[in-house]
């Protein structure tokens, strides 16, 4: 039996394969698709509730990245951030959810 690979997983790989040559002022092709994952994460994070605890933390690590892949996109002359209030508030959710898998038994 292969091993079964969510879209939402295969496309952030996807995506992060692409970051891997190029540096500041990325396409939009491949910025636009990073930062719509990394701010519905959490979603896909929720999803994961079921799963270990071990499952969730490398899901929220696999946000971060997806995030860092992102940042590394920007313009460095790039002077107002609209985007980085709603992409802190989609960490601290998926952040969140993982102490409250954590917490209960």
């Amino acid at each position: 039996m292969k091993p079964h690979l969510p879209p939402t997983l295969l496309a952030a790989c996807i995506l992060l394969s692409a970051c891997a040559r190029e540096g500041p002022d990325r396409a939009g092709a491949v910025q636009g698709p990073l930062f719509v994952l990394v701010l519905l994460w959490p979603v896909v994070l929720r999803s994961l509730r079921g799963h270990s605890l071990g499952a969730m933390a490398a899901a929220v690590g696999l946000q971060v990245l997806l995030y860092v892949a992102y940042e590394s996109g920007v313009s460095t002359h790039t002077d107002i951030r609209i985007d980085l209030p709603l992409v802190i508030l989609s960490l601290l959710a998926s952040v969140a959810m993982l102490v409250l898998k954590w917490r209960r038994p």
